[in-house]
C-alpha cells in the first residue's frame, strides 16, 4: 500500500468514526477552492514530521458538532469548532503513526495548532499529499516527514 493510499484510508477511517462524515468517490485531485481552515500536528520518534489538514470552513460546525453530539452544531463557537478540527487531526495522527511505525513506536505528539496556509514555511513538498472527498465538504491532508526515515521506506513510492 502507498503512503498517500495509507493515509487517505487512515483518515477517511477516523472522519467516519470520529465526525460521521462518510467518503465519496473522488472527481479529481481538484485543491479545496472554498474558503479552508487548517490544523497542524508536529510529532517526534522514530522518525519526526508534521501532519497537516485543511478542511472547507463550512464544514466546521458539522464536524465539531457530530463530535461533541451538539443538537445544533451553529450554537457552537469559533473555539469549539476549531478544537473538533484540532482533535480530529490528532486522532488521525495517533491513528497513523503506529500504522507507519508499528504498534510498539512511540511518539511525542505535540497539541495541534490552527495555522495559515495549507502547506509548511520554505516550500517543502510533502511525503504525502491526499485529497478526501465527504459527504459534508472536501478536505485535504498533507505529511511532511524525511523520506530516507527506515519506517517509511515501505511504503513510500513516491
Amino acid at each position: 500500500m502507498s503512503l498517500d493510499d495509507l493515509v487517505r484510508r487512515v483518515a477517511e477511517d477516523t472522519f467516519e468514526a470520529l465526525a460521521f462524515m462518510l467518503p465519496m468517490t473522488c472527481d479529481g485531485d481538484a485543491a479545496i477552492d472554498a474558503p479552508a481552515v487548517t490544523a497542524s500536528v508536529r510529532f517526534a520518534g522514530p522518525f519526526a514530521g508534521t501532519l497537516l489538514l485543511t478542511v472547507e470552513q463550512a464544514m466546521l460546525a458539522e464536524l465539531a458538532g457530530n463530535m461533541l453530539g451538539a443538537m445544533d452544531p451553529q450554537d457552537l463557537t469559533d473555539e469549539q469548532q476549531a478544537d473538533g478540527l484540532k482533535e480530529l487531526l490528532n486522532v488521525i495522527c495517533g491513528n497513523l503513526l503506529p500504522e507507519l511505525a508499528g504498534q510498539e513506536a512511540v511518539f511525542d505528539v505535540l497539541a495541534p495548532e490552527l495555522r495559515e496556509g495549507a502547506s509548511l514555511p520554505g516550500g517543502a513538498a510533502p511525503l504525502a499529499s491526499v485529497r478526501l472527498d465527504l459527504d459534508a465538504g472536501r478536505a485535504s491532508l498533507a505529511l511532511y516527514a524525511p523520506a530516507d526515515a527506515p519506517v517509511l521506506a515501505a511504503h513510500h513510492t513516491g
